[in-house]
This record gives C-alpha cells, sequence and structure tokens, in this order.
C-alpha cells in the first residue's frame, strides 16, 4: 500500500477513494484499518509526538528520516551513504 502511495502513479493519492484502493490492492481491509485506527487514535498521536521528537533531536525537518550515531542521513537517495557509515561502524552483511 505504501509502494503504491509512493510510486508517483498517481497525483494527489491522498485524495478521492486512492488511498482505499491501495489498501484493497495490497490485501488489506481498507475497513479495520480506519477502525483500528481510530480506536487507539491517542496512542497513534502519542507515537507521531515522540517521532516528532526523535526527529526534531536528529537535526531532521524531512522524509524519509535516518539517523545513525546522530548523523543525520536525508533522503532515500542517501540510504548507500548511511549503509557506507554504518559499515564503517561494523556492520557485517548477513
Amino acid at each position: 500500500a505504501a509502494h503504491a502511495s509512493w510510486r508517483g502513479a498517481a497525483d494527489n493519492g491522498h485524495e478521492g477513494d486512492q488511498r482505499s484502493r491501495a489498501r484493497s490492492d495490497a490485501g488489506l481491509d481498507a475497513d479495520e484499518i480506519e477502525a483500528t485506527a481510530a480506536r487507539s487514535a491517542e496512542a497513534i498521536d502519542a507515537e507521531i509526538a515522540a517521532n516528532e521528537a526523535a526527529q526534531r533531536a536528529a537535526g531532521h525537518w524531512g522524509v524519509p528520516l535516518f539517523a545513525f550515531n546522530d548523523e543525520p542521513f536525508f533522503g532515500q537517495d542517501r540510504l548507500d551513504h548511511l549503509i557506507w557509515r554504518m559499515q564503517q561502524a561494523g556492520l557485517k552483511e548477513r
């Protein structure tokens, strides 16, 4: 569902029924997702607030968000840089 939303296949993917169709196409129950979100709204809001605070603490202002050892990496086009830095710190391929 996230891939469908972010692949750029449709403009304004947040409008109309595009998100619901993406969830259905991914085999997810859109109604159950909405119901769970409504039941868990307070916990979700707290998680978002915690993520925003961590984002600010890491020096980030956008998405996607990556930080390793207090070094920010901005955007999915920086994943190679992040992996390189992690390998410098001892990350081993499995």
